[in-house]
């Protein structure tokens, strides 16, 4: 398996096991590679059979191991281990139940030590995995920590929009009250000339209606006198008739003096 470069001694003692293994079957297999050829050309296709009764027909080896061959059929790759084997076929291919042990060894150590490396490999994505979830979860509190104040800035902002809304509606509701104080003000200012106005010109002319009324009483009285003259002048002595005309001129004079004062 390829072994990636890492920092854990577990995952770098397993590569280094599997290094060696790789070493160790290269060697073995040269050697039984050297053996195998000492015995002729490549062998043609033939039948295998185990000693429990399994056949391979037409199989071909493709491999010789220490612990087994490595069959290929039409159906496929397979290993058959030697102790599977007819004891003549170990015989023909130098089985060695040493070597076929410390293979089988050395394997299992390998296949151990595989596990490992891959157990490190799976703790080490794992905590990965954990650290990124860690960082990802930090990340969504982070900005759900950031919507919230944003949220919460949003909601200031509104509420001190929607008080400076109500601040303006009051001034302006106290500037409509304002100026209609002033022009009722300034109606009952109107209003108030206009009365005195009127009073003044009711006087006016309640004074002139008095004059005028005066002046008839006056008109009345000097022709009731001059009747009286005219009668006295006509009927009476002549004494009579200088008193009615004394009176007339005071009556004049009188006048005269009303017209002056008004």
């Amino acid at each position: 398996m390829p072994c990636e470069p890492t920092y854990n001694a577990a995952v770098r003692n397993a590569c280094f096991g599997l290094l060696l293994t790789g070493l160790l079957s290269i060697a073995l297999g040269i050697e039984l590679g050297a053996q195998a050829s000492s015995l002729g050309p490549v062998p043609v296709p033939e039948d295998f059979k185990t000693v429990d009764g399994k056949e391979y027909k037409d199989a071909t080896v493709s491999r010789v191991e220490p612990d087994g061959l490595v069959l290929t059929t039409k159906f496929g790759i397979s290993k058959v281990y030697f102790v599977e084997l007819p004891k003549e076929v170990q015989e023909r291919f130098h089985y060695d139940a040493a070597k076929a042990a410390q293979f089988t060894t050395v394997q299992q150590a390998s296949i151990a030590e595989s596990n490992v490396a891959v157990a490190a490999q799976q703790q080490q994505k794992a905590q990965e995995r954990q650290r990124q979830a860690a960082a990802i979860a930090q990340q969504r509190q982070q900005a759900q920590e950031q919507q919230r104040q944003a949220d919460a800035i949003a909601m200031q902002q509104e509420a001190q929009q929607a008080q400076q809304q109500q601040r303006y509606a009051l001034q302006q509701q106290h500037k409509a009250a304002a100026r209609q104080a002033a022009e009722q003000w300034r109606l009952r200012q109107v209003a108030g000339a206009a009365a005195s106005q009127r009073a003044q010109e009711d006087q006016r002319i309640d004074r002139e209606n008095r004059r005028n009324l005066e002046n008839m009483q006056r008109e009345q009285a000097l022709w009731n006198q001059q009747q009286r003259v005219e009668w006295a002048r006509q009927h009476e002595s002549r004494e009579s008739y200088k008193r009615e005309l004394e009176q007339q001129k005071q009556l004049h004079w009188g006048e005269g003096n009303s017209a002056t004062a008004y």
